[in-house]
């Protein structure tokens, strides 16, 4: 959060309004005129993103235009019905699935390893308050606890067509009428009952993490899915624990590297960025990211690193301060935080922050002369850049080495040339 001026008027505003602020500041009219137009637009735009309803407790599921099988095939199936699949199958919401119906999961384990499954369920007719158990897995006297497995409802999005041109490659899509969309499996939901209409496909995922301190031997269990009108479905797990042992997510070796957007975070739940409440939405996502053995921690620097192209614009991390002297000043406090919390949740391997070379190189900073945030326009290896960049990595690195943190913060760069890449890593050097 930085503050902002128009005329006499202070507000404190994110830098999401911050151009339009500046814009208002700039038009050849009258101060009254600025202020009552500054009034009339920013209470407009924060009670835009009051009025949107997160987070949202359920989302209707869309359809395509494809054809699906109809009334006739699915009035060949029994009422309800509910089978293992594969977890390497994409259901299609509105087709009876082409599974061989099976009644028992058998697998084998690690202690300290992960499994899947995937379980199916279709219906000719509406199911209310459907909902997913699972009971311990025993051997005897011994238990893998319910609570080390976990049940999500798979839900269904649009998406558009893939790699059309073979080339593998994404980029931007001005018209959607080339591309063809359609309903696709890939959220898992964490609702905890939903409605299944008639004639659909419900999956149900489930992943069981054995504990590492648990006895090698066959374990067995139960899946059951229950609906407000009918008994119990019930389907068998049989797990079989090997006497090996899977290190913890933080010790493998393996590099995951998920970039991580806490500004959406905020954006979804309406609390305010870097708050308590904040943090708090963010540690059951970021604790999934760890769990699944993540690395590093996304940190930026500046504003809108990649220009702005995600529904949700990163800002900087780090707040730049250009004093009435010349001198520069750097706040920390929001990277600081932001570490620290990843760190908490064991996310503590590397730090990339970006960036030096952005999509625009338009730098951002607070300028105390104007009491205004400015950006500087400049290209790479030009003085401006050298002295804008040059004073930062100097007090940077300086930071760095207090917090213990200097061995393992990287200066990131994304899809910029080689060229570009070696000039700046001069710079950094």
């Amino acid at each position: 959060m930085y503050p902002c001026k128009t005329g006499f008027i202070s507000v404190f505003c994110t830098r999401y309004f911050v151009e339009i602020i500046l814009i208002i500041n700039n038009m050849p009219i009258s101060k009254p005129s600025k202020i009552i137009l500054c009034f009339l637009l920013c209470p407009t735009l924060f009670g835009y993103a009051q009025t949107e309803k997160f987070p949202l407790g359920e989302y209707e599921e869309l359809t395509d235009e494809k054809t699906y099988d109809n009334i006739d095939i699915w009035s060949t199936q029994t009422d309800t019905q509910l089978s293992w699949g594969s977890t390497d199958t994409r259901y299609v919401k509105w087709n009876v699935p082409l599974i061989r119906k099976a009644l028992k999961f058998s697998a084998k384990a690690w202690k300290g390893e992960r499994i899947n499954a995937q379980a199916v369920l279709w219906t000719r007719k509406d199911l209310s308050d459907v909902t997913v158990t699972v009971s311990d897995l025993k051997c005897g006297t011994s238990m893998i606890p319910s609570s080390a497995i976990k049940t999500n409802f798979v839900r269904y999005v649009m998406t558009d067509e893939l790699n059309k041109d073979g080339k593998g490659a994404c980029g931007y899509r001005p018209d959607k009428a080339e591309w063809d969309s359609s309903l696709v499996a890939d959220v898992l939901d964490r609702a905890e009952r939903i409605n299944v209409k008639a004639n659909t496909v419900q999956p149900v995922w489930i992943n069981i993490w054995i504990p590492s301190g648990t006895k090698a031997g066959k374990y067995k269990g139960k899946l059951a899915v229950s609906e407000k009108n009918a008994p119990p479905m019930t389907l068998h797990i049989d797990l079989e624990v090997l006497n090996r042992t899977l290190p913890l997510p933080k010790d493998w070796r393996f590099h995951l590297d998920l970039w991580q957007n806490p500004y959406s975070v905020a954006r979804y739940y309406q609390v305010p960025l870097w708050s308590q409440a904040h943090f708090d939405a963010m540690r059951p996502i970021m604790q999934l990211l760890a769990n699944a053995g993540q690395k590093v921690i996304t940190a930026t620097i500046m504003h809108k690193p990649w220009n702005g192209q995600t529904e949700d614009v990163f800002d900087a991390m780090v707040g730049k301060t250009k004093k009435i002297d010349g001198s520069w000043a750097y706040d920390y406090t929001v990277f600081d935080r932001w570490v620290e919390f990843m760190h908490s949740v064991g996310i503590d391997r590397q730090i990339n922050c970006y960036t030096l070379i952005p999509w625009a190189l338009d730098f951002d900073y607070f300028d105390q002369a104007t009491n205004r945030v400015l950006f500087v326009k400049t290209t790479q290896g030009s003085t401006l850049y050298n002295e804008y960049w040059g004073n930062f990595l100097s007090d940077f690195a300086k930071h760095l080495r207090q917090k213990g943190w200097f061995d393992k913060t990287t200066i990131a760069m994304d899809e910029r040339s080689l060229a570009s890449m070696m000039e700046t890593i001069k710079l950094i050097r």
